[in-house]
């Protein structure tokens, strides 16, 4: 079953309203991870944005059986970034891999080094539709 976002922080993560981002920088990544910080934080848009999520992307999944899927909060993380950066999968995926403000905002810690497989980027980014 498909949660929205973790609500247990790991350790060495960071909440994502504390995240640190270059307000002051002159690249379009740390505009878009300070909107989607903004979008997290005003719990109204929050909920409306990820009930309209759970309506779309979950309507033909079951509820019971399964193995967990990606967190929709990464999915629309994943998906406003691709869309915002007009970049390819590969691209997406070492941002996913290497950006240490994208990985906080994905809800990794500096310690944690796991990473998404291209496919799982790629199946489930595709769920977002325009």
């Amino acid at each position: 079953m498909r949660q929205v976002i973790k609500q247990q922080l790991k350790l060495g993560q960071t909440p994502i309203e504390k995240i640190d981002l270059d307000v002051n920088s002159r690249d379009d990544i740390p505009a878009i991870l300070l909107g989607l910080q903004n979008l997290y934080q005003d719990k109204s848009a929050f909920n409306q944005i990820t009930g309209l999520l759970q309506t779309h992307i979950l309507q033909d999944s079951s509820h019971d059986v399964g193995r967990p899927g990606m967190e929709l909060w990464n999915i629309l993380v994943l998906g406003i970034l691709k869309q915002g950066l007009n970049c390819d999968f590969d691209r997406l995926k070492e941002l996913t891999d290497r950006h240490e403000s994208v990985r906080a905002m994905l809800g990794y810690s500096e310690l944690d080094k796991s990473r998404y497989g291209l496919q799982r980027l790629i199946d489930n980014v595709n769920l977002l539709t325009p």
